[in-house]
């Protein structure tokens, strides 16, 4: 390919022993998810070489005593789909295991996953909020909000070489700590894609979503608690003037709202 009379070539090529798929620039180098691995990899004078690993079992797999189950041996059950990176942190969506939160010690050149859903999701497409909320959508239609409590956040980069992260013991079959759902909310579409824009300069942050079918939404956060107040009204209004066909009553939806007040 010539481009701006330069005629460019392949700098590296790389075989894998998995399908590579999904990748992501990390620190200079490149985090990618290779199967059911995570990888980091560095540029070398031919191809790529691996500086480091996360290969796991799958939870599903049967041991002798689950509590003594490292967590870096509890993670991804399928397949790689999704990685997001920000700062030494990698969340890693599973084709059917929901979103895991990584981090990689540099001194000790280990990744570690710390955290994980307790629901499975078949996850489509993630995108980081923040440093500890994530967005993703699932096969299914659903766009959810998950979050990572603060303190389990400060205690994990707080860490300098991750050996207390390396002992703590699994929970529920998978790794130490849990995220919580802050927002569910069904879109009628399988998500593609989601990523955290700001529409106009200056404006407030949405997530701006596109599905299979050719959806392309927007999901935007309400600035006040006034603002949820009155829309919250207006939907209990529209279900008396609209009431459910088949009869039943169901409570006000979670929605995006209520983790941004």
């Amino acid at each position: 390919m010539l481009v701006s009379g330069r005629t460019d070539s392949v700098a590296a090529q790389t075989e894998t022993d998995d399908v590579p798929t999904a990748l992501m620039a990390f620190q200079g180098r490149l985090v990618a998810g290779v199967g059911r691995a995570l990888r980091i990899y560095d540029m070398g004078k031919k191809k790529l070489l691996r500086k480091t690993e996360n290969k796991v079992r799958s939870r599903r797999r049967f041991v002798r005593n689950i509590a003594d189950i490292s967590p870096r041996l509890q993670s991804f059950a399928t397949m790689i789909t999704t990685l997001n990176t920000q700062g030494s942190r990698i969340i890693v969506g599973d084709i059917q295991e929901s979103i895991h939160y990584a981090v990689y010690k540099a001194p000790e050149n280990r990744l570690i996953v710390f955290a994980d859903d307790t629901s499975p999701r078949w996850t489509t497409a993630t995108t980081m909020v923040d440093y500890e909320t994530v967005a993703a959508g699932d096969k299914f239609g659903n766009v959810f909000v998950n979050r990572l409590p603060k303190s389990v956040s400060d205690e994990v980069d707080d860490d300098p070489t991750g050996a207390g992260i390396m002992h703590e013991k699994a929970y529920l079959m998978g790794a130490p700590h849990k995220t919580h759902m802050l927002a569910h909310y069904h879109v009628g579409d399988i998500i593609t894609s989601i990523q955290k824009v700001s529409m106009v300069a200056g404006g407030r942050d949405v997530l701006l979503y596109t599905g299979l079918m050719g959806t392309v939404g927007v999901l935007v956060p309400f600035a006040s608690s006034e603002d949820v107040d009155f829309f919250s009204t207006l939907e209990m209004h529209l279900r008396t003037e609209a009431p459910s066909l088949v009869g039943a009553s169901f409570p006000p939806r979670s929605s995006l709202w209520e983790y941004v007040c």
